[in-house]
């Protein structure tokens, strides 16, 4: 027996603005989790990196920071805005590595 498949419903472009968006922000809340937070004084990168590629500022002891998983030191803020630009494939502003998100 053959069952009848209904047909795909079409989305108006409000509702796939809007599943956009919300996919987006599942990306950047995932990105969050990956880009370890930590505080200059801190972190083991220290004698490496002395100032943010993305702002060239000098990190102070107390500077919050995320490192990317290459390793890579920047302002929390900077790398932020960084991955927030560049969502659909977020890269280190540094080596431009792939920074990975896996949909779970």
């Amino acid at each position: 027996m053959i069952e009848e498949i209904a047909p795909r419903r079409r989305l108006d472009p409000a509702e796939r603005a809007r599943i956009a968006e919300e996919q987006q922000k599942l990306k950047l809340e995932r990105l969050s989790k990956i880009l370890k937070r930590t505080k200059y004084g801190s972190s083991k990168h220290k004698k490496n990196q002395e100032a943010c590629c993305i702002c060239v500022e000098d990190f102070t002891k107390d500077s919050e920071c995320r490192e990317t998983p290459c390793n890579h030191l920047f302002h929390a803020e900077c790398l932020m805005k960084w991955v927030e630009t560049k969502v659909a494939s977020p890269d280190c502003p540094f080596c431009r590595a792939e920074i990975v998100v896996l949909n779970r």
